[in-house]
């Protein structure tokens, strides 16, 4: 009330009263604005943006109403962002749609203000446009998503009688939420990303659709660094998942090794049987010695391997010249297109020989 009187004086004195007399009213009009603003600083949140609201529309003078418009703006924002945080999208929404009305009729006084409007003032309206899009964008996204989990649990629910179209909403709603958090929440477009993820794993059953997705997951978890998320659910199952395609992937590849390797093996049968003959009746060092004359590294471009120090070696130096000979025969280094398959196969068995070896001297 003492604001709306003091107000009042203002407009009162401007056409009637002296220069002086003026001054000192506006004066007091700073005073007054400033205690009021302190006072209402303390109230909540509710009774605080209905004061500054109804405040925001008495003063005449442009400067004094801008000041509680800014005010207005900032409680409604920093009101928003707090509920975003903590997952309340609901409310950060409403505090949006709030805020809308005061920032409009900011840039209005902005733009036909008879004062020029200062770079301080043109920086705060934009980046406010900017931070109020930016939170909405996820504040919607999470409302979307929440819309495809409920959607997606409850077509689930009823998997024998399977609804696709809804399966497909799904998935079309998680592609909206994404599209809402790109370049403004890395993590919440890693949970839709996830979120979709999951209905391509369980639902549809497309495995290389459902890696993409949670690869994708797993690469902006890690731009989220030092943050660990192996807490957080989302992260979790995408890890998951990915870790048993790739075992089965490897267990694919293991299989079809093993029958590629099983052709060599039997076509190299005499000369594996001689490999481990040799292996099992000769010590370490006549079985290295033996190794470098009958079957050199022929993949190895620098062999430099005295055989008689081989011969001679003590127990110690026997173990590092077992540790090199594995690495000279290790089918890794072996490129089977320019030494064939069966070489490698071949080097492979050579391997397992000398890693038997190697063992004893554990």
């Amino acid at each position: 009330i003492t604001f709306e009187i003091v107000m009042e004086a203002v407009v009162s004195t401007q056409s009637t009263g002296t220069q002086e007399w003026v001054d000192n009213i506006v004066a007091r009009v700073e005073t007054v604005l400033s205690e009021v603003l302190e006072t209402i600083s303390k109230m909540d949140y509710d009774r605080r943006t209905r004061i500054l609201f109804r405040m925001s529309g008495i003063p005449k003078n442009p400067e004094h109403k801008m000041r509680l418009l800014k005010q207005l703006i900032l409680d409604y924002f920093h009101h928003s962002v707090s509920a975003l945080s903590n997952g309340d999208f609901k409310t950060c929404l409403a505090a949006i749609s709030d805020l809308f009305t005061p920032l409009t009729t900011l840039e209005d006084l902005a733009k036909y203000s008879t004062l020029c409007p200062d770079d301080e003032l043109l920086s705060f309206l934009a980046e406010m446009n900017e931070d109020t899009f930016k939170t909405r964008c996820i504040a919607e996204s999470m409302q979307i998503r929440r819309v495809g989990d409920d959607l997606f649990e409850s077509t689930i629910h009823d998997f024998e009688d399977l609804d696709m179209e809804a399966v497909w909403q799904c998935i079309d709603l998680f592609k909206e939420s994404i599209l809402l958090t790109r370049e403004n929440d890395i993590e919440q477009e890693a949970i839709s990303l996830s979120r979709m993820g999951k209905v391509y794993h369980d639902v549809l059953k497309q495995r290389n659709k459902a890696k993409a997705l949670f690869m994708e997951v797993v690469h902006l978890g890690t731009t989220l660094q030092p943050r660990n998320l192996s807490q957080e659910e989302w992260y979790r199952y995408a890890t998951t998942v990915l870790a048993e395609y790739q075992l089965k992937e490897q267990r694919k590849e293991e299989q079809e090794w093993n029958v590629t390797r099983q052709v060599y093996l039997d076509k190299m049968k005499d000369k594996l049987n001689v490999l481990q003959e040799k292996s099992s009746s000769t010590s370490a060092q006549d079985f290295m010695v033996w190794l470098y004359k009958t079957h050199p590294p022929q993949h190895v471009k620098r062999f430099d391997v005295n055989l008689k120090d081989v011969k001679s070696a003590t127990a110690d130096q026997c173990k590092k010249l077992l540790a090199k000979a594995i690495v000279f025969y290790h089918p890794d280094k072996v490129d089977a297109k320019v030494f064939s398959m069966e070489y490698k196969v071949f080097c492979e068995e050579i391997t397992k020989c000398l890693t038997s070896k190697y063992e004893c001297f554990k």
